[in-house]
């Protein structure tokens, strides 16, 4: 329990916006998780659709962009 809160807290403070640092888990779950969608498997993808509120669209986007730039490591730098 401790490493989950841990990773939220993590999480929260590099990859989220300014304004849900404060906001506990159960808000943060009503704002990104419960977004209404389907999810749909077709010919070897998963895609997800989601509703095409603007402000949603704009956070996962921006969640997903600093995710996929925490996720890449930097160049080695050789001596």
């Amino acid at each position: 329990m401790v490493l989950t809160f841990n990773l939220i807290v993590l999480k929260k403070s590099l990859v989220l916006p300014k304004e849900f640092i404060k906001k506990r888990m159960k808000e943060l779950r009503f704002h990104l998780i419960h977004i209404s969608g389907c999810v749909i498997q077709h010919a070897r993808q998963l895609i997800i659709k989601i509703s095409k509120n603007a402000k949603i669209m704009n956070l996962i986007q921006s969640v997903r962009h600093r995710l996929e730039a925490l996720a890449t490591a930097p160049p080695l730098i050789s001596t």
